[in-house]
């Protein structure tokens, strides 16, 4: 008796990977201990000539704690160094000086989860609002994989870079004036209570699988793992595979001739390994029939 059965993967199992975005918007307010932890705004400051005092690490961010002078040395040593991991210095792009950013003194690094990014962020759909400033930070695209440049909306002055694939967002910060917001020229200021609005699409691949699961008249019609099929008293067996000693493990003569037809509620789909690894419920019970084939597809989605 069969208790599986075989799919041939290469016409009954089909993987189709296709890609989602999801709209996502954070709001930051500067100094506030119940902000979102998906996302988060770090102030880093350049190393100074000379320090003040020994181990001097700079001022601290309040909330997440980092010192600015290490988050500073951190992105410049990931990003921007020709000692960079990520990415490759732009000496070696042909992106021109007045498209180029390298942080100096002051900048604000946005640092966000890959639980709200997925893969990345989407290219093209990040923007950074600063108090409701007249001007939003917003990203354009480069010919680097996986870099974008930071703009002022209506302006060409470059305000910093965008990581797509890290989630990682480094912007000028403006030292001009008081007023938190957004300078077309300068960065961004913010204040304590300045409040930050990002938003951005976040992307994921979905894996849609497909599996064709043919049944013929003759195949799984009965399965001992069932106790509605055994015998459990004299005449309810097949008396000519067993005897009064192990009834109760025999299939039922009332499933064996046919008088009685299983019903289909749900499908395994097992690996090589024979280990159950998914379970596809019908909505309603489908009686098998023993003088047609029978053909269920199983979908589901996966993000691996």
């Amino acid at each position: 008796m069969e208790f599986y059965k075989a799919i041939n993967p290469g016409t009954d199992y089909t993987i189709n990977p296709f890609r989602s975005y999801a709209n996502q918007r954070y709001v930051i307010v500067s100094g506030s201990l119940t902000n979102p932890e998906e996302v988060t705004l770090n102030r880093a400051e350049q190393f100074p000539d000379t320090w003040s005092a020994d181990g001097d690490v700079g001022q601290r961010n309040d909330v997440s704690g980092l010192a600015s002078y290490t988050l500073f040395a951190s992105i410049n040593h990931l990003y921007y160094s020709t000692n960079s991991i990520d990415r490759i210095p732009y000496a070696e792009y042909d992106i021109t000086d007045a498209t180029e950013f390298l942080p100096s003194q002051s900048v604000f690094v946005l640092n966000i989860s890959q639980y709200a990014y997925g893969e990345q962020v989407l290219p093209g759909s990040f923007r950074l609002d600063v108090n409701g400033s007249t001007y939003d930070v917003v990203d354009r695209t480069t010919n680097i994989d996986g870099l974008g440049i930071l703009y002022a909306s209506s302006s060409n002055s470059v305000l910093g870079n965008i990581f797509y694939k890290d989630g990682i967002v480094v912007i000028k910060e403006s030292n001009s004036g008081s007023v938190a917001g957004v300078d077309p020229t300068y960065g961004i200021r913010v204040t304590s209570g300045s409040t930050v609005t990002a938003t951005f699409q976040s992307q994921i691949t979905i894996y849609q699988h497909r599996i064709v699961c043919k049944i013929s008249g003759d195949e799984l019609n009965q399965s001992v793992l069932n106790p509605s099929t055994l015998g459990y008293a004299l005449g309810e067996w097949d008396t000519a595979s067993g005897s009064d000693a192990n009834r109760g493990g025999l299939v039922r003569n009332l499933f064996k001739s046919g008088s009685l037809v299983p019903y289909q509620t749900s499908i395994g789909l097992y690996n090589a390994q024979s280990d159950l690894v998914a379970i596809a419920k019908l909505v309603t019970p489908i009686k098998r029939t023993k003088v047609t084939d029978q053909v269920f597809i199983v979908q589901f989605d996966s993000i691996t």
